[in-house]
C-alpha cells in the first residue's frame, strides 16, 4: 500500500515539473533576455508574394501564464535544487520531453540507470518539499 501511494506522489510530481516547464516555456522575455539580433531602422519589406500578409499560416504564442502558475513553477523549480546536477539534468529533459535516447548520448550512461535515477529524483522530490531561496533559483533558471 505505501509503495502504491509513493508510486502515485511520483506521477504527481512528475506532472509538476512538467507544467513548471511548460510555464517556463509560456513566459514571454524581455529585449534583455534576447540575443543581440541585427538591428535596422528600415522596416522589413515583402520580398516575394507568398511572403505578403495572408499568405502564411499564422503563427500564435500561446497565453501567457498567471501569476499563481509563476508561483508554482516558482516553488517546483527549488525542489528542484536539492537534486545532484544529474538528476536535475534527467528530470528536466524529461520535463521538456527530450527522448530517454537523446539523454543517454548527452549523460553518456544507459536508459536503465537514466529511468532509475529519474525516479530516484521524483521520489525525493515527492518526500521532501522544501523550498529553497528565490535566489537559488534564479542562478538554475541561468544555468538551463
Amino acid at each position: 500500500m505505501n509503495a502504491i501511494r509513493m508510486d502515485e506522489r511520483r506521477n504527481l510530481m512528475e506532472d509538476r515539473v512538467r507544467r513548471a516547464a511548460e510555464v517556463l516555456r509560456r513566459l514571454r522575455l524581455g529585449s534583455n533576455d534576447r540575443p543581440a539580433q541585427l538591428k535596422a531602422w528600415w522596416p522589413d519589406f515583402v520580398r516575394d508574394t507568398y511572403e505578403a500578409y495572408g499568405y502564411e499560416k499564422v503563427r500564435t504564442r500561446p497565453a501567457s501564464p498567471s501569476p499563481s502558475e509563476i508561483d508554482e513553477m516558482d516553488a517546483t523549480l527549488q525542489l528542484l535544487l536539492p537534486l545532484s546536477e544529474v538528476q536535475r539534468r534527467v528530470v528536466w529533459a524529461r520535463a521538456v520531453r527530450v527522448p530517454w535516447r537523446r539523454i543517454e548520448d548527452q549523460l553518456a550512461v544507459s536508459v536503465s540507470t537514466l529511468k532509475t535515477r529519474h525516479r530516484e529524483a521524483l521520489n525525493l522530490m515527492a518526500a521532501a518539499p522544501v523550498a529553497a531561496p528565490k535566489k537559488e533559483v534564479a542562478r538554475f533558471v541561468n544555468k538551463i
